[in-house]
C-alpha cells in the first residue's frame, strides 16, 4: 500500500522529486516556475505516466526542462540561465568571439597607452613611491581572498548571501575572475563537451599573457 500512496502523491507546484518511489519532496526557485508539479489529474499526459526518456522525475519539469529541480535543458544549444532560471538558448558564438576580440584590441591599446605614459621621466619613480606609500599590494591581496571566500561562500559551505549584497559582489567576481567567457557573457554549457570546456578553461590565461606581450 506504501508503494502505492507513493505512487500516486500528488507534487504541487514548485516542487520536484526524484521517483515514484520516495516521499521526500525538494522546493524549487521561488522566481522560477520550471518545476510544474504532477497530479493525478494530468497523470497520463506524458503516456504511461513516466517521462518519455525514462527518468520519471523529469514529468514535474516544464517543457524543454529535466534533471535534478528541473535545472537541466532536454534541447541541444540550450542552457540554464541562472538569473531567469530557466533554459535559455545559447547566444551566437560569432558575435561573442568578435566582442572577445574587442576587448582583447582595447587591453592591448590600453597596455600600449600606460607603457608610454611610464616610460617618460620620473612617472614610474612617481608611481613606485605611491605604491609603496599606500601599501597597495597588501590591500589588493586582501580585496582578492575576500572575493575567492565570497565566491566558494554557496558551492562549498551551502551559505546563500541576501539578494542586496550580492547584486554588486557578483558584478565585481565576474571581472576579478579575469574568466574571459564569463566577461562576454557566453556560457560554458554551450561550448560542447566537458573536455572542451576544460582545455579552454586552462588555455584562457596564458591568452591573456600573449596579449599582455603584444601590447
Amino acid at each position: 500500500h506504501t508503494n502505492s500512496s507513493l505512487s500516486q502523491l500528488d507534487v504541487q507546484s514548485g516542487y520536484w522529486r526524484h521517483s515514484n518511489k520516495t516521499s521526500t519532496i525538494y522546493p524549487c526557485s521561488d522566481k522560477s516556475d520550471v518545476c510544474v508539479g504532477f497530479s493525478k489529474a494530468n497523470r497520463f499526459r506524458s503516456g504511461s505516466g513516466t517521462a518519455q526518456n525514462g527518468r520519471f522525475s523529469d514529468i514535474y519539469c516544464k517543457e524543454g526542462h529535466q534533471g535534478p529541480l528541473c535545472q537541466v535543458c532536454s534541447e541541444e544549444d540550450h542552457y540554464f540561465h541562472d538569473e531567469e532560471e530557466q533554459c535559455t538558448e545559447c547566444p551566437s558564438l560569432q558575435n561573442s568571439l568578435l566582442l572577445l576580440f574587442i576587448i582583447c584590441l582595447a587591453a592591448v591599446a590600453l597596455n600600449a597607452v600606460i607603457t608610454i605614459i611610464m616610460s617618460r621621466k620620473g612617472v614610474l619613480e612617481l608611481y613606485i613611491n605611491l605604491v609603496a606609500s599606500l601599501n597597495i599590494e597588501a590591500k589588493l591581496k586582501l580585496i582578492v581572498s575576500f572575493f575567492q571566500i565570497l565566491a566558494s561562500l554557496e558551492d562549498v559551505y551551502g551559505v546563500k548571501l541576501d539578494s542586496r549584497l550580492t547584486a554588486w559582489t557578483d558584478v565585481l567576481l565576474k571581472y576579478m575572475s579575469l574568466d574571459f567567457l564569463q566577461i562576454i557573457g557566453f556560457p560554458t554549457t554551450c561550448i560542447g563537451s566537458t573536455r572542451q570546456q576544460l582545455l579552454i578553461g586552462a588555455l584562457w590565461p596564458y591568452m591573456l599573457v600573449l596579449v599582455g606581450a603584444i601590447g
